[in-house]
């Protein structure tokens, strides 16, 4: 009787790990990027109280989109800080 295999195929991973030192790096860069999107959200929220006093209580809609998409960016950022994830956040991926 002949030997019938039922094991999936190995299949090599050709993903490395990042070094440790190199991921030090890209957190102490993040921490630093950090600092300067925490001002960009405070230039935002302030933007968006004038615009909602100018235009009768409507805030403007470029405004909450990037306040949106500074969110993101800051739960990314987070969880790779946090080595919940290996996926660096912007600009290494997109926006």
């Amino acid at each position: 009787m002949s030997d019938i295999r039922t094991d999936p195929p190995q299949v090599e991973s050709y993903d490395k790990p990042e070094p440790m030192w190199l991921r030090v790096i890209w957190m102490v860069i993040l921490a630093g990027l950090t600092s300067l999107a925490t001002s960009l959200l405070i230039v935002a929220a302030v933007l968006q109280v004038i615009a909602k006093l100018v235009n009768n209580g409507t805030p403007n809609d470029r405004i909450k989109a990037f306040g949106e998409g500074l969110a993101r960016w800051f739960a990314r950022t987070a969880r790779y800080q946090t080595f919940a994830t290996d996926e660096k956040p912007f600009p290494w991926s997109p926006w």
